[in-house]
């Protein structure tokens, strides 16, 4: 089967963007925005829905290129 990984679409995807230069405004919101996303992962690690996330991802998904976020996987 011919997969298809979401790392790769989206690196493709950003490729193919023609070159903007973003604005000391946009730098700032999207450094919050990823250090909100890193502390919701974070702190939302051991509850059950994580867990039962990873446990899919890690059957469905285990020859992927991708790690699973704060595991060795």
């Amino acid at each position: 089967m011919n997969r298809r990984w979401t790392t790769r679409i989206l690196a493709e995807y950003t490729h193919e963007l023609s070159a903007v230069v973003p604005d000391a405004a946009l730098c700032k919101s999207a450094g919050d925005v990823l250090i909100d996303l890193i502390g919701c992962a974070a702190a939302g690690y051991a509850a059950p829905a994580a867990q039962a996330a990873r446990e899919s991802v890690r059957k469905i998904y285990a020859e992927g290129p991708a790690r699973i976020w704060f595991t060795s996987d």
